[in-house]
């Protein structure tokens, strides 16, 4: 690898960051990533709520490898074989009680048909509605549809779980769902106004980079981060350089150490050309 520059490391969030409200990696970003791993000037994570299998998607739609922190770092994998092999070095969840708590809580609300469960590299629903469907054409994986009351009793824990649904519902949800007796086990993330995610309370994207940089020997002052949204705080934190996006959270630009263009712009492309001097011709 070569050391001749102020970063080595290298980590974005996806949704809102790294991928376009298109659903994919701006043109640019994708050019400035290939040119530095093929350079070899750094290593690559990609941190997000997504699943396993979701994040290997958009290496593939990159055409680099890297590490993988899924789940807001609740699962964290030091490669893409490794996550097919199902070798992680991070490997937080939930347990069925307290997923079960969550699930009764949650649909007495608004019932099963807006809620997927995530268990290790599968995503589960009921039926796949309309909401099931937008998250397909984010993630780019089929769920398998079941049922989710019978699924929570016969698995010992879960990593996520997530809701897709109206804002107006989803206010409703995080609300009664603050006040659970077991809200200590796991941390409601509101991603966007139609999405919120429950993950472990202890996943943290900057603990993921830190596990990872156990391993690669870089450190946190040779990383640069990029992120937008709630669950990017810690990330950002860690980094040595913490990038917000122009269309992230205020209280993601007060912690940053820079600010990018927008995820519709190649924020993250632009940034990373201006510091491993990536020139097109």
């Amino acid at each position: 690898m070569q050391t001749n520059q102020l970063f080595n490391h290298i980590c974005s969030d996806l949704d809102g960051s790294l991928i376009t409200t298109q659903k994919q990696v701006g043109a640019y970003s994708r050019k400035v990533m290939r040119h530095i791993y093929e350079q070899k000037q750094a290593i690559f994570t990609l941190a997000s709520g997504r699943m396993p299998a979701s994040i290997v998607k958009v290496y593939e739609e990159l055409g680099i490898e890297g590490s993988v922190a899924a789940y807001n770092g609740a699962m964290t994998y030091l490669s893409i074989d490794d996550v097919h092999a199902n070798r992680p070095i991070m490997n937080l969840s939930i347990s069925a009680h307290i997923a079960r708590a969550i699930f009764d809580c949650v649909t007495s609300l608004i019932g099963e048909k807006h809620v997927s469960i995530y268990i290790d590299n599968e995503w589960f629903v009921s039926e796949c509605d309309y909401w099931c469907i937008r998250e397909v054409r984010t993630t780019k994986v089929w769920p398998i549809v079941t049922d989710l009351k019978q699924l929570l009793d016969n698995t010992s824990h879960i990593h996520k779980l997530f809701i897709r649904g109206d804002a107006e519902i989803l206010d409703k949800v995080a609300k009664v769902a603050a006040e659970m007796e077991e809200s200590s086990a796991f941390i409601a993330f509101r991603i966007a106004p139609t999405l919120l995610d429950f993950t472990p309370k202890k996943a943290s994207k900057g603990d993921a980079l830190a596990a990872i940089q156990q391993h690669t020997g870089t450190t946190a002052k040779q990383t640069i981060a990029f992120g937008d949204s709630g669950n990017d705080v810690d990330m950002i934190k860690y980094a040595g350089n913490g990038v917000a996006m122009s269309n992230a959270l205020d209280e993601i630009k007060a912690l940053a150490q820079e600010m990018t263009l927008s995820n519709n712009e190649d924020g993250v492309g632009y940034m990373l050309a201006k510091y491993f001097h990536y020139h097109e011709f």
